[in-house]
C-alpha cells in the first residue's frame, strides 16, 4: 500500500462497465485519475490553477495491472500519490482496493507544458507541494516495444468528435482505451494488462485511423491522425477469460 497517499472512497457506476458487466478499461483509468485530481486541486495544482499558471498537464505514459474485475455498485478506496521524480517527468502511482485487497494498480508519466510555449517545465520548476513515494512500477510495464514484424491490421477509423473531448478540445487520455477495446472480440473477456504511450493530440474534427495485431494473446494498437499522418498512441493489451 502507498504511503503518503492520498485516498477517496467511490462507487462503481454501472454507467463506467461493458457488456460483459465490468468495469471498462477506461473505467480503472477515470476513478483514478479523478482521486489524483482530488489531491492536485487541494494543493492549487487543479486545472484551473494551472491554466492562471499557464500550464498544463499531459500524460506521456499509463500501465494498468488488473487484478480482479470490479462490478457495478461495488465500492473501492482509490490511493494516489506522486513519486519521486526528476528532469520533466513527473511519476504518479495510483491503487484501486475492494474490501481492503488491491484489485488495480496503476503508473504513469507526465509532462507539465507552459501553454504559450509548449516548454516543458522541470520538477524543480514546477515546485508540488506534496509529499513523494519512491517510483515503483505494476507489473506492467510502461515502456513496451512492438514487436517489428508483426502484421497490423487496417482496423477503421473514428472520428474525434463532442462525446470523447475534454476541455482542452481534444480526445481525453482516458478515451484511447475505449476506442482501443472498440473492435476487439471481448465476449466473455475481462482487461488483465494494458499500457498506452501518448504521442500527439488527437483535437476535436479529426479523424484517426486505427490499426491493430495479435501475437501469442496479446494486442497491440496504433492510431495516426488522417490529416497528417502522425501518430497519436500506441497501446500494448491483455485480455483473460472471466
Amino acid at each position: 500500500m502507498l504511503n503518503c497517499a492520498f485516498e477517496t472512497e467511490l462507487k462503481i457506476n454501472s454507467h463506467d462497465c461493458d457488456y460483459n458487466g465490468v468495469l471498462r478499461p477506461s473505467g480503472y483509468m477515470r476513478y483514478l485519475q479523478e482521486c489524483a485530481n482530488l489531491q492536485v486541486e487541494s494543493g492549487g495544482f487543479g486545472y484551473d490553477d494551472c491554466l492562471k499558471k499557464n500550464c498544463a498537464f499531459i500524460l506521456s505514459r499509463v500501465s494498468l495491472s488488473v487484478h480482479q474485475p470490479l462490478f457495478p455498485g461495488d465500492r473501492v478506496l482509490c490511493r494516489t500519490a506522486p513519486c519521486q521524480s526528476k528532469g520533466v517527468t513527473f511519476y504518479r502511482n495510483s491503487e484501486l482496493y475492494k474490501n481492503g485487497r488491491p484489485v488495480a494498480e496503476l503508473s504513469s508519466s507526465w509532462a507539465l507544458v507552459q501553454i504559450s510555449d509548449k516548454k516543458l517545465l522541470t520538477v524543480e520548476e514546477a515546485g508540488l507541494p506534496f509529499p513523494t513515494v519512491p517510483f515503483q512500477e505494476t507489473d506492467v510495464p510502461l515502456r513496451f516495444r512492438i514487436p517489428k514484424d508483426l502484421a497490423f491490421r487496417d482496423f477503421g477509423s473514428f472520428y474525434v468528435g463532442y462525446s470523447v473531448c475534454d476541455r482542452n478540445r481534444h480526445m481525453n487520455n482516458t478515451r484511447y482505451p475505449d476506442l482501443f477495446c472498440d473492435k476487439l472480440p471481448l465476449e466473455g473477456k475481462r482487461l488483465r494488462e494494458l499500457s498506452v504511450s501518448y504521442r500527439t493530440e488527437a483535437p476535436l474534427g479529426e479523424t484517426l485511423s486505427l490499426f491493430a495485431a495479435e501475437e501469442e494473446g496479446v494486442w497491440f494498437l496504433r492510431c495516426f491522425r488522417r490529416s497528417d499522418g502522425q501518430l497519436c498512441a500506441e497501446g500494448r493489451l491483455v485480455f483473460e477469460n472471466l
